[in-house]
């Protein structure tokens, strides 16, 4: 299970990728806005609510690393069509 200070990395990296994480995780937590802002100040919620907010903080990161992945993999690929066409 994480500490307090390890998970906070996570919400470090949930705030880094996205604009509003507080509505994002309400709508993918389906639990209310203050326990969902309870949680991201580090107070104490049941451990269900904490379980489902974690996983669904972690499942968001993974998205926003993989999108970045995606977009910087294209970014390369037209990097080295154009210097593939420079040669010519």
């Amino acid at each position: 299970m994480y500490t307090k200070r390890k998970f906070q990395k996570q919400i470090d990296l949930l705030y880094h990728y996205y604009k509003e994480p507080l509505k994002l995780l309400i709508e993918h937590s389906g639990l209310a806005r203050p326990t969902v802002w309870r949680f991201l100040k580090g107070k104490n919620l049941r451990t269900y609510n904490q379980d489902k907010l974690i996983e669904c903080v972690i499942t968001l990161n993974e998205e926003a690393v993989a999108k970045r992945k995606a977009l910087k993999d294209r970014g390369d690929k037209i990097l080295q069509l154009e210097l593939d066409l420079l040669k010519r």
